[in-house]
């Protein structure tokens, strides 16, 4: 059955949906395309079976009729006639009045038995009444069924309460049961098969009842009833409905009765739900509309094991690739060859919707290559197809630009690409970077790992892939690795072609503190991970790159940083009593923070800029170094870290004392320096009552 809605090749209103941030919320586009496909299927569906069952009710009731007269002509002749045992009787009366009125005393034997004591039904009887009485208990069954199954067409139409999302996911749990049970195949097959099965039988204890009473009459009315056109027809359904019986044999016998009991009542979770919402539709549908909206969805999943099932279908992986592959020609033959740019969108979003499971799922080594060979390899596979509008990427949906990404990354791999695709891809990187107005944490790990593969790019080969996997399914190690490798490799000035460095950094910077101060979704976090993320941002600080928008938003990072310190590590369970708890890892990733604070570039960040960061760390390592702070430490409490204190925690709280009373001598220095150089240029100018500053390397001493 497919779906296809008037009119919507319409170049004025058909356009290519945009990915939603979460599944359906697309303001209803989906949901009504798969309402509306449902629904149809669903009234197909019952008027189908109810016509048949009406059809099979009427039939089984007449041929009921018509048996039970048979059989009550049948049926008497298993017992024996009481009008033989009369009779008998009368014969035997009449040899004794006879006896009496010619006056003779011969005797009569006693011994002699009624018919009824010696009687057996003829074996052609008893075989006749077997099967009209077989043929009887089929059209029954059939008829007790049919009953079943109108009720069960009742109910599964019937609407519960709730609102509409409640009662489409509850029409889909009803659709799943029918199907797990087999209920079309048994309505619609099994039943009408039974009433056959008995109207067979039936015509065979016809023929011989009527063989019994005159073979001429059995033979002539015999012959009409198996003519070669029937026989042939029933050839025909006969091989149809044993690939059915085998199927639903096969069900009942591979699992227990009890087993598809339980079966039946398990509750499906929401995400099956959806996942099989995807899956009837692309299957199914032959409405652009309905299949490029439910494309747009398959992007919104991000569960490994739903997308599994969902690939693992045999037929939809190929619907889905022919979608793909023909999904623009096709369009270009209904809206004209001049919407070449509304058929590279939809290229774009089927091409999304299939690197969405390459990434998402673990495909072996050969699916996998033969998967992203078949993606690289379509006819029409270019930069013009798989390139979001440079307008566009701020207003696009980030799966969007983000499978927009990776598929340009597959269009460069085991290649060798030339200058100008580097540059133009460098170009691209840097609009797409744009999108992280609206943060995403995979979204910024995907940009952060292109970055870090910039100098070497004409070497990416399918070894680098299973790292870009980890990044887009949001693996946070490697995300952080990312995070790191690309603000050193923009810090450190190296080789990274023709982007736009202070474009992307500032992009990066932002997303970077929106996710440190939780104004976006991410993983989980650790402190111990948000604290490099910081040591990553203050060394790109301390480099001759960093542009003062960059440094206001690092700035922001540290104080989002201290503030989610004290938040997290510092609780006050009663008045006057402050509790810290600080894992070892917390504590090791502060003493790198800062170590690196201070660590002798050939480039420093300014005096200011060190007494700003010695400002917002003060409270938070007086805090830890406070002797009123009672830690929890190895699932125990220490109210005195300097006597009853485990040997750990002391180290760790002497090594952050150690590298803070560090930097900040190396703060006060900078601070002499200052004042030194200060003082010297006054020096040299005392006629004027002001400061002459003097440009000097930035960092300098």
């Amino acid at each position: 059955m497919a779906t296809i809605a008037p009119n919507v090749l319409n170049p004025v209103v058909f356009e290519v949906p945009e990915p939603p941030e979460e599944f359906g919320q697309d303001g209803g586009k989906f949901y009504r395309s798969y309402d509306s496909f449902a629904e149809e299927i669903d009234e197909d569906l019952v008027s189908g079976l109810k016509e048949q069952l009406d059809g099979l009710l009427v039939f089984a009731g007449l041929f009921a009729g018509v048996n039970s007269a048979f059989l009550a002509l049948t049926l008497p002749l298993l017992s024996a006639d009481p009008a033989d045992d009369t009779n008998a009787l009368l014969t035997q009366n009449n040899a004794i009045l006879m006896q009496l009125a010619t006056g003779r005393n011969d005797s009569l034997p006693t011994d002699v038995g009624l018919p009824s004591s010696s009687f057996a039904p003829a074996n052609n009887v008893v075989t006749v009444n077997v099967l009209f009485s077989l043929s009887l208990t089929f059209a029954l069954i059939s008829s007790f069924l049919a009953v079943l199954g109108r009720q069960w067409l009742v109910y599964y139409r019937k609407r519960s309460g709730g609102g509409p999302d409640r009662q489409r996911w509850e029409q889909l749990k009803r659709y799943l049961g029918a199907d797990r049970w087999r209920l079309e195949l048994i309505l619609d097959d099994i039943l009408p098969s039974l009433l056959q099965i008995g109207l067979i039988i039936f015509c065979i204890s016809l023929i011989i009842y009527l063989n019994s009473l005159s073979p001429i009459v059995s033979k002539i009315v015999g012959v009409p009833m198996y003519p070669t056109d029937v026989r042939r027809a029933a050839r025909n359904r006969q091989e149809e409905r044993r690939t059915k019986f085998k199927e639903l044999f096969s069900s009942i016998f591979t699992d227990s009765w009890l087993r598809l009991l339980i079966k039946a009542r398990e509750e499906e979770p929401l995400e099956s739900l959806q996942i099989i919402a995807l899956r009837r539709l692309i299957c199914t549908s032959e409405d652009p509309a309905t299949l490029l909206s439910t494309a747009a969805n398959i992007l919104t999943i991000s569960d490994p094991n739903q997308l599994t099932k969902l690939w693992d279908d045999g037929i939809f992986k190929e619907r889905l690739l022919d979608l793909y592959k023909g999904s623009a020609a096709r369009t270009l033959k209904f809206l004209g060859r001049g919407r070449v740019d509304l058929a590279s969108a939809v290229r774009r979003l089927y091409a999304a919707a299939t690197t969405h499971f390459v990434f998402y799922i673990n495909l072996d080594g050969l699916e996998f290559q033969s998967l992203l060979y078949c993606l690289r390899d379509t006819e029409g596979f270019r930069e013009s197809t798989i390139w979001i509008p440079e307008e566009m990427p701020k207003d696009t949906s980030q799966f969007f630009v983000q499978m927009s990404l990776t598929l340009s990354v597959i269009s460069i791999i085991d290649f060798m690409p030339s200058d100008v695709e580097i540059q133009n891809f460098c170009g691209y990187l840097s609009t797409c970077s744009d999108a992280l107005i609206n943060p995403n944490w995979r979204f910024l790990s995907l940009i952060c790992w292109i970055v870090s593969q910039l100098p070497r790019v004409q070497d990416i080969n399918h070894g680098d892939l299973e790292s870009m996997r980890k990044v887009v399914t949001g693996d946070t190690i490697t995300s952080l690795e990312s995070i790191d490798r690309a603000f050193s490799i923009i810090s450190e000035g190296k080789s990274v072609h023709t982007l736009e460095s202070d474009r992307v950094m500032i992009n990066l910077m932002r997303c970077t503190s929106q996710v440190v101060a939780d104004e976006c979704p991410h993983p989980d976090l650790r402190l111990d991970q948000i604290l490099k993320i910081l040591q990553h941002a203050e060394r790109f600080l301390r480099s001759a790159s960093c542009s003062r928008e960059v440094r206001i938003i690092v700035e922001k990072i540290r104080k989002d940083t201290v503030r989610k310190f004290m938040r997290i590590c510092f609780t006050t369970p009663q008045p006057g009593r402050k509790v810290a708890d600080i894992s070892e890892d917390v504590f090791e990733a502060l003493i790198y923070l800062f170590m690196s604070l201070r660590d002798p570039r050939k480039t420093r960040f300014t005096y200011s800029e060190d007494t700003e960061a010695l400002r917002v760390f003060t409270p938070l390592v007086k805090e830890i170094l406070s002797d009123t702070i009672t830690w929890r430490w190895e699932d125990e409490f220490h109210a005195d870290r300097f006597d009853r204190c485990p040997v750990t925690l002391r180290q760790m709280l002497d090594g952050v004392g150690g590298s803070w009373d560090e930097f900040r001598l190396d703060v006060e220095q900078m601070g002499a320096i200052q004042r030194t150089e200060n003082n010297l240029r006054r020096i040299r100018d005392p006629e004027s009552r002001w400061c002459h500053w003097q440009e000097r390397p930035r960092g300098g001493y």
